[in-house]
């Protein structure tokens, strides 16, 4: 597999602040551990890195040095309550549908719905 292309534009950058080249990873297995209970009993967690973020907390810096906190989500707030500072990719369909890259509502569909 052919790496994508901006990869070589964020090594230049971040090679320039002293990161390391960035390294693919190559998995040819996957982990699998079957649910114990009922998906409805479990605790659900999401992870992103689009560089969101609400409103009201801090925008996340993709220039920043070691910018790696963890913002927690209250599904109950409205996608438009979210705002993406990450440069680093074309945010048009985000703009559109922030559930694209951050499916918060999508989630809480499925909470709904047991």
């Amino acid at each position: 597999m052919e790496p994508i292309r901006y990869v070589d534009a964020l090594n230049n950058k971040y090679g320039a602040m002293g990161f390391p080249p960035y390294q693919w990873s190559e998995n040819d297995t996957a982990p699998w551990t079957p649910l114990t209970k009922p998906l409805a009993d479990c605790t659900v967690a999401m992870l992103v890195s689009g560089g969101i973020s609400h409103c009201t907390a801090a925008p996340f810096d993709p220039d920043a040095r070691n910018d790696h906190r963890v913002d927690e989500v209250d599904p109950a707030t409205p996608t438009d309550q979210y705002q993406i500072h990450d440069s680093y990719y074309d945010h048009t369909d985000a703009g559109r549908d922030l559930n694209c890259i951050f499916p918060v509502d999508r989630l809480a569909e499925l909470a709904a719905s047991g």
